[in-house]
């Protein structure tokens, strides 16, 4: 009896043991984590980490913040503005430089060059006397004689013949004074002394300057009128009446053959002396005789060949 219980033991063992593995496996197929794992003895990963289960929830944050209209540093924004990046103040969206009151601001839409930057162009002075229709050419004319005409000018029509005098053949001259119309000759007096000085230039003759007498008056008598451009006066005045010109400044210019200037002009007669710029008007001698004189422009373009343009007219107040 005890041989025959010793030979079935191994054959209990042996269905014990296999009642064991399938107790096992049973366990692990319905999801029992407490005893699970693979058959070297490690434990297997849970579960809840599963990257399939952390896909959903950063998709449903993305979201979240996408209805709430919240956007990080670098979400671009609707065309036409610019992109908000953090620690920067640029806005470019329908703005426009502003350079008013900088310096090197350039007017009159274009860089001046050459005369315009030391002086303006102003009015011009010119005067001719012409005989009998002849072209008087260059130099000094000199008229004596009778004013034919009760004329304010600028066009005087002449008679060569003596003050009060009867000429039975008329000598007939022009005198033409071109002059803004606040400070020409006006009436000429009934025996007028006229001296038109000329010079040559790259356009023909041009008037240096002009002075007018009343011959009826005293011999020595200060002209009625002076005018005078390329600086001027006439040679026949020199001591009773003298212009300078004074520098005032000087200015550069591209492919100039001078030095573009600007000048003042200084002038002296009845022993009193007058400074005038660009456009100025002012008075010489005492309020019984003297001269309203006015500088129309005073300035050189520094331009090749070109005349200077200097201007001026001195009219008499008073009698000597």
């Amino acid at each position: 009896m005890r041989r025959l219980i010793l030979a079935l033991l191994p054959g209990l063992t042996l269905a014990c043991g296999g009642d064991t593995v399938a107790t096992a496996t049973d366990s692990a197929s319905t999801g029992d984590t407490s005893t699970g794992g693979d058959p070297s003895g490690s434990p297997t990963s849970s579960p809840t980490s599963s990257p399939t289960s952390e896909t959903p929830t950063t998709s449903s944050a993305s979201a979240s913040d996408s209805d709430s209209g919240t956007t990080g540093p670098n979400t671009s924004t609707a065309p036409g503005t610019t992109t908000d990046v953090p620690g920067t103040t640029t806005d470019v969206s329908g703005t426009t430089t502003d350079v008013s009151g900088t310096t090197g601001d350039t007017t009159t839409g274009d860089t001046t060059t050459g005369a315009n930057l030391c002086g303006a162009d102003g009015p011009e002075i010119d005067a001719t006397l012409v005989h009998d229709q002849e072209d008087p050419g260059c130099g000094t004319i000199e008229f004596v004689g009778q004013n034919q005409a009760d004329s304010p000018g600028p066009v005087y029509a002449l008679d060569g013949c003596p003050c009060n005098s009867n000429c039975l053949i008329e000598d007939p001259w022009t005198f033409t004074l071109d002059a803004p119309k606040d400070w020409s000759a006006g009436n000429l007096p009934a025996c007028p002394r006229i001296i038109v000085e000329r010079q040559k230039s790259k356009g023909g003759c041009e008037l240096v300057g002009v002075a007018i007498w009343d011959s009826e008056e005293p011999e020595g008598s200060p002209a009625l009128y002076h005018a005078g451009s390329l600086l001027g006066p006439i040679q026949a005045v020199i001591g009773q009446f003298d212009t300078e010109q004074i520098t005032v400044d000087e200015c550069e210019c591209d492919g100039c053959c001078g030095v573009p200037t600007l000048l003042d002009l200084h002038f002296t007669a009845f022993k009193t002396d007058l400074m005038l710029s660009e456009g100025q008007t002012g008075a010489l001698g005492d309020g019984d005789l003297g001269y309203e004189v006015v500088n129309l422009q005073s300035h050189l373009s520094g331009i090749c060949d070109d005349s200077p343009a200097i201007d001026w007219v001195a009219r008499r107040t008073g009698k000597p």
